[in-house]
């Protein structure tokens, strides 16, 4: 089931995409994943060959997220004030509550 909505929710940001809203410089969306499923990877790389998703662990998330255009998975409201590009960020839990005191 989660993959199932993690894929939906990539192919809504795909479809946003296609506008302005989150496009890249050079037209190819970054987007972070902070699960370590591989398989998920690989799926959601095939889904969308035109986007730059990145896999990477919690501590790597400041490093990389300066530039990214989304996040799927966890995020503090630290990263969430250094994604000065983010325009997406898919949370796979209900509620973002933690979210809103940043």
């Amino acid at each position: 089931m989660r993959r199932l909505t993690v894929l939906f929710s990539l192919l809504s940001l795909l479809c946003v995409g296609l506008s302005s809203y989150i496009l890249a410089e050079d037209g190819q969306k970054k987007i972070l994943l902070t699960y370590s499923d591989k398989a998920l990877l690989e799926e959601l790389q095939s889904v969308a060959p035109e986007a730059r998703i990145i896999q990477l662990s919690g501590d790597r998330v400041l490093e990389e997220i300066a530039d990214a255009d989304a996040l799927i998975g966890n995020i503090t409201p630290e990263q969430v004030r250094a994604g000065k590009k983010l325009k997406w960020v898919q949370t796979m839990g209900a509620g973002v509550e933690r979210l809103l005191h940043l």
